[in-house]
């Protein structure tokens, strides 16, 4: 890889298959301390407390692909992104859920 940092802002829940836009991040990456950045909206987790919000994810989510363009409100991207980075060679991994304010 040749870059310094890659930053994705709300485009891994578009993408057709996440796992090959990620290797392919990965494979832009310096391998000697590039950085990826990221803030997607990702799927509420089983053990989280947001039950109506999981509830209108998964009934919209068909809906919002049509109007989205192929936009999923239920995938869960933060486990996809470790899947790629967070098991072989990643120095350093942090991350950060929250709700928006006011929206739920």
């Amino acid at each position: 890889g040749h870059f310094d940092c890659v930053l994705c802002m709300l485009t891994l829940c578009s993408v057709d298959d996440q796992e090959a836009s990620l290797k392919e991040i990965k494979r832009l990456l310096r391998p000697d301390g590039g950085s990826f950045g990221f803030v997607e909206h990702t799927a509420v987790l089983p053990d989280e407390p947001y039950r109506l919000l999981d509830i209108q994810q998964q009934l919209f989510d068909p809906l919002q692909q049509v109007v989205a363009d192929n936009c999923h409100l239920h995938r869960n991207t933060d486990a996809a992104i470790l899947d790629v980075f967070g098991r072989e060679g990643a120095t350093q991994l942090a991350g950060e859920r929250f709700l928006v304010d006011g929206m739920w």
